[in-house]
């Protein structure tokens, strides 16, 4: 068993050490507030013991301390998840197993290596984007670095020039297997893991889109092949709250089903790219005829995912402005609890106005007259219109009359169902801003936004009401009024903007790293190479033009190759022991192989059959002495392999 260097072994603790603190930043969103709290502890131990030059743990302490943290663990699993109990249990492992390191076990080393690059596996699933993943590529640089140290007897200096070279080559090679390497299917599903929802959630309160109206949280980017609707049109419908119990509308979960046949006319066709919500729902417009296979729809027209929604997604969408078909049960569509007495006897009132003698009220009619009951009342739009209390839709359609974008779809919801129309309430994004000079469309957690759909001759029916009340404001709350008007409750507008300028150049690279790379799948790899086969038929030429195109660089090649300075034999002789541990300048190879041999004493007899050999090559003359060298180094370096492994 090899022994590292006490100078070594030092250096390698503190690059451990590192590693460690970077993976302890990196799987934050994975910790309890208990856990974060005796992770931080333990490496603190770690930076006492190096800065004290301390002892390692024993056996019986860390195991002690295993144990009940395990216990703890378990005691936690329902709230963390299986996911997050797993990256609890691996870096406990290596925590504890670097507080127990000796320069005497290098195998323990290597060990926790290799359950590094687990941790870095588990903190890519955490985080996809592109800042974070150099970040990761920063740590498993440090991780690989670490490893080869281990394989070294003191300290080496880098050769700058040579881990340049290879790194180009090792980038360029990793660059044409992820292009060419089939993209294959994952062969296994990740475990749940218990993480915050975010946007619009199954309960949708009065003030819930109020809240989400206050975030810049990114969340989903658009890119249109093709035409792309107007501002006006970009209703991103994410989920349908159909039960209302007096006070909160509530989602339920849509069952999947096959994409019935469709018009293929009008349609517009796009990518998405959703950020993770923890969630089942994706966004789409109007009516959807086609995505691809990892989005599922549902008998409503909404698109869904098989598991909550807990990494950054693409998928490509081809859909139509129209109204959407019906299907089902549409008379849960006219449920309503008990209450709100006016606001029932309003919806009596305005459907008898547009009743005629001969026919009841049309939906479309009805809608149309709480249009103009809105107007007429003077209803206004606020993002802070105070809180709702007893009968709401009484209090809002009577007494305070202000509200936003979910006040007016649920109280035109309540009316249409009080009259007898089916209706429901529909939430998901409006609009957005177009980035990079119109390449793709961004949409934040502010643009989130409710509105109506109503039944009639087999088909839902878009309405918005909060257009009607103030729809400059509705439109400009999506770019920069909502800005505005949370400067003036107290936000610094300037430093809001500034903010944007700064980090709006990172989030487009951020989207084109999720568009090239973490999108990259197989329909995209197939239109690559169909492309490049394109390319190649409308770029061929005569075989005697490719002979006067590659023939000179042919000629060039065998020229360098023949006058290419020749190595130095000796040089290649010891270059793996150099690799392992340089020689100093006034050191010849003789005394060379003498510190190895003391460094290395069960080696003692091969270092003095690789000398002698090297000796009779070079001082005596005997050219065959050469070969007997190279043999004897081949049989010295598996000799060290395995005293290493």
């Amino acid at each position: 068993m090899l022994t590292l260097s006490p100078t070594l072994f030092q250096a390698l603790q503190w690059r451990l050490w590192l590693f460690q603190l970077l993976l302890w930043a990196l799987l934050l969103p994975a910790y309890t507030s208990w856990s974060l709290a005796v992770f931080a502890l333990l490496l603190l131990a770690k930076l006492w013991q190096l800065y004290r030059n301390g002892k390692p743990w024993s056996l019986g302490y860390s195991n002690l301390l295993a144990g009940g943290m395990l216990l703890a663990l378990l005691l936690s699993a329902r709230d963390l998840g299986v996911m997050h109990l797993m990256f609890h249990f691996l870096l406990l492992a290596a925590v504890l197993r670097l507080l127990g390191l000796t320069p005497q076990r290098r195998t323990d080393v290597v060990q926790l290596i290799w359950v590094h690059y687990f941790l870095l596996a588990c903190a890519f699933i955490l985080h996809q984007d592109l800042w974070l993943a150099a970040i990761i590529l920063v740590a498993f640089t440090l991780n690989l670095y670490a490893q080869y140290l281990t394989f070294c007897t003191q300290l080496p200096q880098l050769n700058w020039r040579r881990l340049s070279r290879n790194t180009l080559l090792v980038l360029l090679f990793t660059g044409a297997l992820f292009v060419l390497f089939p993209r294959l299917p994952p062969l296994w599903q990740l475990p749940g893991a218990k993480m915050t929802q975010t946007g619009l959630t199954d309960n949708l309160a009065p003030g819930a889109v109020s809240r989400l109206l206050e975030s810049e949280d990114l969340a989903f980017r658009v890119s249109f092949s093709g035409p792309a609707p107007a501002a006006s049109q970009r209703y991103f419908r994410a989920k349908i709250y159909d039960v209302f119990d007096g006070s909160s509308w509530r989602a339920q979960r849509l069952q999947p089903r096959p994409l019935a046949a469709t018009d293929p006319q009008a349609q517009y066709h796009y990518t998405v790219v959703a950020e993770p919500h923890q969630q089942f729902s994706l966004f789409s417009l109007g009516q959807v005829q086609r995505h691809s296979q990892n989005a599922l729809a549902t008998n409503e027209a909404l698109l869904v995912t098989e598991q909550p929604l807990s990494q950054r997604l693409s998928y490509q969408v081809s859909s139509s402005i129209s109204p959407i078909k019906a299907g089902g049960n549409i008379n849960r569509y006219l449920q309503l609890p008990a209450g709100n007495p006016q606001s029932r006897a309003l919806a009596q009132q305005l459907s008898q106005h547009v009743a005629t003698a001969t026919a009841p009220a049309t939906a479309t009619a009805l809608v149309q007259r709480i249009s103009d009951y809105f107007r007429e009342q003077q209803f206004r739009y606020s993002l802070t219109p105070g809180e709702l209390s007893g009968a709401q839709i009484d209090q809002f359609l009577f007494e305070r009359k202000l509200g936003f974008c979910s006040h007016y779809a649920g109280a035109t919801v309540f009316l249409l169902r009080a009259a007898g129309i089916p209706a429901r309430l529909v939430g998901g994004y409006l609009g957005g801003e177009w980035q990079d000079d119109g390449a793709y469309l961004q949409v934040l957690q502010k643009d989130a936004h409710a509105w109506v759909e109503y039944y009639q001759d087999g088909q839902w029916l878009s309405f918005d009401p909060t257009a009607l009340i103030e729809p400059t404001l509705l439109l400009e709350t999506l770019s920069s009024a909502a800005l505005n008007d949370f400067a003036g409750a107290g936000g610094d507008w300037v430093l809001a903007r500034l903010q944007i300028m700064l980090l709006q150049p990172l989030r487009d690279l951020d989207y084109y790293w999720s568009m090239w790379v973490l999108s990259f799948d197989s329909a995209q790899q197939q239109g690559l190479f169909g492309q490049l086969r394109q390319w190649q038929q409308g770029f061929r030429l005569p075989p005697t033009w490719w002979l006067w195109l590659l023939g000179p660089i042919a000629m060039a090649g065998v020229w360098y190759w023949w006058r290419r300075p020749q190595p130095d034999p000796t040089t290649c002789l010891f270059q793996p022991l150099l690799d392992l541990q340089p020689k100093a300048a006034d050191q010849s190879y003789q005394q060379y192989l003498a510190q190895w041999a003391l460094q290395q004493p069960m080696l003692c007899a091969e270092f003095s059959q690789l000398r002698d050999s090297y000796q009779r090559w070079q001082f005596g003359g005997e050219t065959a002495a050469y070969a007997e060298s190279r043999l004897a180094m081949r049989q010295l370096l598996a000799r060290l392999k395995r005293l290493r492994s």
